[in-house]
Formats: C-alpha cells, structure tokens, sequence
C-alpha cells in the first residue's frame, strides 16, 4: 500500500551534534537548504554503500561539527511510503545496518574527543542496537532478537530491551499458532 508521512523534527536543543549522536536523525533531507561550499567541505553525501539509506544521517553529524542549524517549525513536505512485503523486509535489514554502520562510526569519534565516557558510550551503543531491533519490527519478530540480545549485552541496565521482550514473546506465539 502507499501511505502519506509527515514529520516535525525539531526544534533543537543545545548541541544538534549531540543531539544527533545521542538522539538520532532530527534532520529533515527534504527540508534542508546547506550552503553548497559548506556542503563540498564537509564532503557532501557519503558513497559508502554500508550506509545507504542513512546516508544523510553521516551527512547532517559532519555538519553539525562545523557549524549551526536552524529550525523552521513547519512541516515543509510530505513523503510516500511504499510497501510490497519481500522488498520493505529487505530494506528495512540493510537500513538497520546502515544506521548502525553510522551511530557506532561517529560515537567513536565523538568518544576520542571526550575520553572517559564509557558508560555515556555503552548505553547510546545499547540504544542504537534497541532502535536498529524496533527498524526491523516491521521485517518480522526474528530479524528482532539478534539487536535485542546484543543491546542487553553492551548495557544490561538499560531498560528499553527488556520492556520489548514480552511483545516478542506474545508476537512469536501468535505466529506459532497461526502455522498449526
């Protein structure tokens, strides 16, 4: 089916660097105007096929470091979301990857410049895995536990994986029920 979106953003808070880091993508592609010199210095749009589909997530972290954002408070556009089940399961794997492929690249930046942050580190890996595990809630329950467990794994004390887990459980006895 095809279904209509719209998404508000913003504002920003402080440090859209951090936001961004800490509180994933709050920038809109098709709502963003960037100087085209301030685009080539920074690289424009990265070609690494690891990160298809967040390309513009590696894009708006560079910026954020060398200057500021500005947010409108209107909704500038809409986007159209298609689904034909074999190819949204598919994609929504390869944007999972990708948008690990990017949040753990800059956290390892961002940990260099700020040493000693560990614990700030190991719970923002743990949530980058939790929201890759809801990215492919839609693909299926299976695609979900390997994110899951390994969010559990780097910072046990983070609640966010537990609270999803009796879902899955529900979820996976509903489709067990159904191939009988």
């Amino acid at each position: 089916g095809i279904k209509k979106c719209e998404n508000d953003y913003g504002p920003y808070d402080g440090n859209l660097y951090e936001t961004l880091l800490f509180k994933n993508n709050k920038v809109s592609t098709s709502a963003a105007t960037v100087k085209k010199e301030t685009l080539i210095d920074s690289g424009c749009f990265s070609e690494d096929r690891s990160i298809i589909s967040v390309e513009d997530y590696d894009l708006w972290i560079r910026l954020s470091v060398k200057g500021k954002f500005f947010h409108i408070p209107e909704i500038l556009g809409q986007y159209i979301v298609e689904s034909d089940g074999d190819n949204i399961s598919c994609s929504l794997l390869k944007h999972s990857e990708a948008y690990l492929s990017v949040g753990l690249k800059n956290l390892a930046v961002w940990g260099e410049a700020y040493p000693n942050n560990d614990k700030v580190i190991n719970k923002r890996i743990s949530d980058l895995y939790f929201n890759a595990a809801m990215i492919v809630a839609n693909a299926g329950w299976k695609n979900i536990f390997h994110y899951i467990i390994a969010s559990i794994k780097i910072h046990p004390y983070n609640p966010k994986p537990y609270l999803i887990i009796p879902a899955l459980i529900e979820k996976k006895i509903k489709d067990r029920k159904h191939h009988y």
